[in-house]
């Protein structure tokens, strides 16, 4: 990835006190990021050793063993971020409408398919399949090997 291209974590924009989950947390370095700018951090992997990592990395997140496609947090959160995590959940489409069930309305999410040998899916399907899991302002870029989006679930409609 260029030098100048921004981190997910950036195109996240995260802010102070905001509820960010770190979908895939891995080793824990993006969480570490996350917290050291304010935000309150739950780290979800499947990977027990990974979490072990985690939780030095980034000892003030709060970090759950377990299977993203079943993970139903207590409440929805303020942003997502997901670093090549979303296509190993089931289709593009599958992925899209889980990821908006963890995101409040008005939420974002930042994610990342492909990578490191693993083909990312065309632009061509992921920006329906976003769009059809209720995201708006979505913006797409590719990256080397990896193709990245920023998408926002829109704020709740106020009926009088």
């Amino acid at each position: 990835m260029p030098a100048s291209a921004p981190s997910l974590v950036e195109l996240l924009a995260p802010r102070a006190g905001e509820r960010v989950l770190d979908a895939g947390c891995g080793l824990g370095r993006t969480t570490a990021q996350l917290t050291a700018l304010g935000c309150v951090v739950t780290g979800v992997d499947r990977e027990s050793t990974s979490l072990e990592q985690a939780r030095l990395a980034a000892p003030d997140a709060e970090f759950m063993r377990g299977d993203l496609r079943q993970f139903k947090p207590k409440a929805p959160f303020d942003a997502v971020l997901a670093a090549g995590v979303l296509h190993w959940l089931g289709s593009i489409d599958e992925a899209a409408a889980l990821a908006a069930t963890w995101l409040r309305p008005g939420g974002r999410i930042a994610a990342s398919f492909g990578g490191a040998g693993v083909p990312a899916p065309s632009i061509a399907q992921i920006a329906p399949a976003f769009a059809r899991a209720g995201f708006v302002e979505i913006r797409l870029s590719q990256q080397e090997s990896s193709l990245r989006i920023c998408a926002h679930r829109p704020e709740a409609s106020i009926v009088p």
